[in-house]
């Protein structure tokens, strides 16, 4: 779904913050094929994760993909403790994650912490749907296999509405309706093909930004 996220997070980070200059944390990276994506967009990123395993295998990747200057570093860590100082960061980034915490507003809470006074958080999490629910529960994790079976739970995807309050409710100021876009694969019957922004429909998957206020 990176061809979908990468360029949605870099249209926002660069026109919100006016260019690739700063210091910028993927929460939550995983195997850190969105990490190494922004930075060979010239982004100097850090990425924490709490999965040693899947450290290693980002940090295997960048070495194979990008000069050394451009290479993210690698923390094991949580969400919430972020390796950062208070308004230490110009943007933070968390994609695939915020459905999984349990507790939501400590992890949104230390974005805000560590975020700089005009800077973006950009986020891709799931709706809270019964699209959602058949689609990555019944389908995906139950009856294709695609996903293993328990990596998601229902109750923790969170709609827009509540994201949009949460993060009102922490400080941020929530980016206009309009930048509020899902994504859907470009060609439904075949999913390596990539993925697309939809603006017309959030019921499964949406993306969308937020800044902490000047």
């Amino acid at each position: 779904m990176n061809s979908a996220r990468v360029p949605y997070f870099d249209d926002a980070w660069r026109r919100e913050l006016g260019g690739t200059n700063g210091s910028f944390l993927d929460v939550g990276c995983g195997g850190g094929l969105l990490t190494n994506a922004l930075a060979a967009r010239g982004y100097k990123l850090t990425a924490v994760d709490p999965s040693t395993n899947s450290l290693v295998a980002a940090r295997q990747q960048a070495a194979e993909e990008l000069p050394t200057a451009r290479r993210p570093e690698f923390l094991e860590g949580t969400c919430y403790a972020l390796p950062a100082a208070d308004g230490a960061l110009d943007g933070v980034v968390m994609s695939d994650v915020l459905e999984h915490f349990h507790d939501l507003r400590a992890a949104v809470g230390e974005v805000y912490r560590v975020l700089r006074p005009g800077g973006v958080f950009v986020f891709d999490t799931i709706n809270r749907s019964y699209f959602s629910w058949f689609v990555l529960i019944v389908l995906l994790e139950k009856i294709a296999g695609g996903i293993p079976a328990g990596t998601h739970d229902w109750r923790l995807f969170i709609t827009p509405d509540e994201v949009e309050q949460l993060l009102n409710s922490t400080g941020f100021e929530v980016g206009p309706r309009t930048d509020l876009v899902g994504m859907r694969p470009e060609d439904p019957s075949d999913t390596s093909k990539g993925f697309v922004q939809d603006p017309s429909d959030v019921s499964a998957t949406y993306l969308w930004w937020a800044r902490k206020p000047l």
